[in-house]
């Protein structure tokens, strides 16, 4: 079952697939972010567009650990595993796991 927009954007709980991550959230986030700061450049003065593209950024925080706690749960690895991300070089690992290796491919803590 298809998770809802909400649930797919808010809650923790669950697991995300990579393709799901790259083609529901990666790209289209990727692609939105930077056509609003070309945007944003284009038609403000440097001031205020960097104030709305951080109210961007900081409206786009929670969905992204939500996001990344479920790939976590999909390797099979605890919510916390994310906070390696701040972690310098150590992230380079933890972005590895959660970005292009598969999940476990049967069912695990988190479910199926």
């Amino acid at each position: 079952m298809q998770p809802t927009v909400t649930e797919f954007l808010f809650s923790a709980q669950g697991r995300l697939s990579r393709s799901q991550f790259w083609l529901k959230w990666a790209l289209p986030y990727i692609v939105v972010t930077i056509a609003l700061f070309f945007i944003l450049s284009a038609i403000l003065e440097p001031v205020p567009a960097a104030v709305i593209f951080s109210i961007y950024l900081l409206v786009a925080l929670w969905p992204s650990i939500a996001i990344y706690i479920k790939r976590a749960h999909d390797r099979g690895r605890s919510g916390w595993f994310v906070l390696l991300l701040v972690v310098p070089i150590v992230n380079i690992w933890a972005l590895i796991e959660l970005l292009f290796l598969p999940g476990t491919s049967s069912t695990n803590a988190y479910g199926t």
